[in-house]
This record gives C-alpha cells, structure tokens and sequence, in this order.
C-alpha cells in the first residue's frame, strides 16, 4: 500500500507574519532538534537528491538544489513523527502545519514553500516516481522558484517508510555541496571499469546508490571523507545503447555504455572509442549496423559529429540559408547552419558561398575545426615546431601543435602530421573522444 500527499506552494507575505511569529512562539515548546543541529542523510536520502537535481537539470533547470539544514531537520523530524504517532498527514501530532513546523525547526523566511509527504516505499527512485506520477507533487518538483529543499525517510509504521520533502525559495544554511571529479562515463560495448573522485568535507558521511545493478556492480564507494568509487560495466550484447545511474553522495553520476559494429572487432585499434562515440549517441553507424571506420568523413557528417559531441542534438531552427549547396531539406542543415554561426567553418568558398557537404575532411582541417568546437580560435604560438610536414608558416600549424599539446594527436607516424590526408571515420571517433573527454 503506497500513499502520497502534498501541500502546494505557499508565499508569505505581510499578513503571514503574526501568525508565522505566533507558530515560532508555540513551537518552541515542542520537542525538537535544535536548530544548529547538522543532519546526516542516508544512502536512500542521498539518492533521492542526486535523482531529484537530475530530473531538474532534464527539465532546463540547470541550477540544483541544495539540501538546507533546517529543512531537512524538518523533514526529517516529520516522517519520524508520523511512525511514531500512527499517522499520515500535513499536519503533525501537535497540529502544526508544514509552514509553522519549518518556522519552529529556523526556515521562517518571507519566499515560496511546499512540502511532499509519501509512504509505502522505502528506495529513493519508488518514491520519486510515485511524485512524478502525481500532478501535483510532480509540479513541485518542477518548480524553479524552489532553490533549496530538506529530505527525511524513517522506517515503521503501518506503511513501512514514510517520506517528507519540504521546498524553499530562500537559500540558507545548507550541508556541504558534494563534488564528483566527473559525472558520466562511456563504455564500449565490451565493457570495463571506471572510477570517480569524490570530494566532502574531511567527516563528511557519503554513499553510494546502485540503480542499474544488472549491468553496473559498484567495486567499493562511501564512508567518511574524500573518497573514490569504482565499478564495473558488464559486456553489452544489446542493438541500442544503454545507460545506467549510480548516486553518489547525493549527486547522480551516469553509466553510458555503446553497441558493437560488425566492422569493428575488438581487435580492431579504435574499438574503444568507436564504442564510447555510440554510447554518446554521436554516431549511429553508416546504415545496416556497421560503422565504415576505414571511410572518410565528409563535411556534413563532420559537422554532426563535432555537434553532437559538444552536446548540441538538437540544433536551433535556423533563420535562413548560409551555404548555397546546402538546402533546409539536407538532413544535416541545422547541424551546418549552427556550426557557421559558433564560427567553426567559414565554408570552403566565399564567393559563391559554399559548404562542400559530401567532401572530405583533411587532418588540418580536422585539427582547426575541433580546436574552434572547444573555443580555441586563436591558438598560442607554439615554442617548437613538433611535426615536420607543419610549416610554421601553414594557417592550420598553431591549431595542429594546440591539437598536439592537448594529447588529441600523436601524428600519423613519428614526427609527421599528414595534414592533407583525409580523416577516416574510425580516426574521427578517436579525436572527438579525447578533445571532448566523451
């Protein structure tokens, strides 16, 4: 049996004052923490923010929210309430309302509130879904006036696990932010281990959520402190890319994990990286399942690829033509068109103005277009010549030693470029992994 309730958001205003004050005044004959007192949140706490600042950042909201200190001794103190006192219900077993229980535990500030109450399920990632799938609690969740929140989960009771979620517009004092050295990692389809750092304060309590344990196993994570979390992805012999999630310290790091090619054995030497481009969903092959490493990229395909590893999937609908040879109904015209206008390519011709879609993209070519995708447009002048066949007099030599310098080429052979070979498919796949840390 599952139930969930939620009081909608609330702003104080003027009026609100006396009777707030009044709430403060008789709730501080109750019992409660006191208000200075740091809460600790626990594994299935921690995952519920990680999924909750996830869901957000899905929806736009790139801000996340924060975990305030008296909301979540609120919150905590609330779904306590409730096993102890048999109830499930706003208002707690003295009659208080969210509004003055917030005031009595130190969040009495004149900005927007909310709170949601569940029971039944005792995982983070239940109980988020029966708020997603409730209009109401979902709204909530979705609101961006909200910039902090408290969380509290106790066991007992009639239905097992109670919840509490209370929302605030004003950020006061909140636990200390967790930070993960990254939040996403690629697999080929063979699999493999990862890890990730993480960085707390020196006795700050942290846990680790697997929520995809069919193909993720977490090696070892949480405890006190910094730490680092390892794991391991299992071998995928699915069509489609998969993805999985573990929380971490309340901050949701996700598993991305690609397909295989026919044409590309493990043994083949971009097997890796042609694996992780599909687990970002760069690239979805060259048609009846195989990838083509050994062909040329052309223009436009490099234009996708080199957007799609910037994040950019979706491209804005563009407000006119730029290049004569490439019409709205090419599949690859907004993909073109936004590349122009972030200044990567200026076209291969001026006069007429023309893009060259279906030709091939040269290793100089490549070095200048990606170093423009991660923001470099003027490269430092380097202090020595590193491959022979790149005069320091070519446009492209500053853009190729950048490319050098960053680790994204090692050259086609010792101390040679071949800038005007053509760019294969599979060397592709290897210079946007590392430019872009795919």
């Amino acid at each position: 049996m599952f139930r969930t309730t939620f009081l909608p958001a609330r702003r104080e205003a003027a009026g609100w004052y006396l009777l707030v004050l009044c709430a403060l005044v008789f709730g501080s004959l109750f019992a409660h923490p006191a208000r200075s007192q740091v809460p600790t949140l626990d594994a299935e706490e921690q995952a519920f923010v990680g999924l909750l600042n996830a869901y957000r950042q899905q929806i736009g909201i790139a801000t996340p929210l924060q975990v305030s200190i008296a909301l979540t001794n609120a919150a905590k103190w609330h779904s306590g309430d409730m096993v102890q006192f048999g109830y499930f219900d706003h208002f707690d077993h003295f009659g208080r309302d969210p509004f003055e229980r917030m005031q009595a535990f130190g969040y009495g500030y004149a900005t927007f509130k909310a709170e949601n109450i569940a029971a039944g399920n005792g995982t983070a990632a239940a109980t988020f879904d029966q708020w997603r799938n409730s209009p109401l609690h979902d709204a909530n969740m979705r609101d961006p006036a909200y910039r902090v929140i408290g969380i509290g989960r106790a066991a007992g009771g009639a239905y097992g696990h109670y919840w509490t979620l209370t929302f605030g517009g004003y950020v006061d004092a909140v636990l200390p932010t967790s930070t993960l050295s990254r939040t996403t990692a690629s697999f080929s389809a063979s699999g493999g281990t990862g890890s990730v750092e993480v960085a707390v304060g020196s006795q700050q309590p942290w846990s680790v959520v697997n929520h995809d344990p069919a193909f993720i196993t977490v090696l070892s994570g949480g405890g006190n402190g910094p730490g680092t979390v390892t794991f391991a992805v299992a071998p995928h012999q699915g069509t489609a890319p998969r993805t999985g999630t573990i929380t971490v310290a309340g901050v949701t790091f996700s598993v991305l994990q690609g397909v295989d090619y026919p044409d590309v054995p493990v043994t083949h030497p971009f097997h890796a990286y042609i694996g992780k481009l599909s687990a970002r969903g760069v690239t979805l092959g060259c048609g009846g399942g195989r990838f083509c490493p050994e062909a040329n990229v052309t223009r436009e395909q490099m234009a996708i690829f080199v957007e799609r590893a910037m994040g950019v999937f979706a491209p804005p609908t563009p407000s006119g033509q730029t290049f004569a040879d490439v019409a709205a109904s090419r599949i690859s015209f907004s993909f073109v068109e936004d590349f122009a206008q972030r200044g990567i390519t200026l076209g291969c011709s001026t006069a007429p103005s023309l893009f060259c879609p279906t030709g091939a993209v040269t290793r100089e070519q490549m070095a200048i277009f990606v170093m423009r995708a991660l923001g470099v447009f003027e490269p430092p002048i380097p202090g020595v010549q590193s491959f022979e066949d790149v005069s320091s007099s070519a446009y492209a030599y500053r853009f190729i030693e950048a490319f050098y310098a960053r680790g994204i080429t090692a050259g086609c052979a010792i101390g040679r470029y071949c800038p005007t070979s053509n760019v294969t498919r599979g060397q592709m796949a290897v210079f946007l992994v590392r430019a872009f840390d795919l």
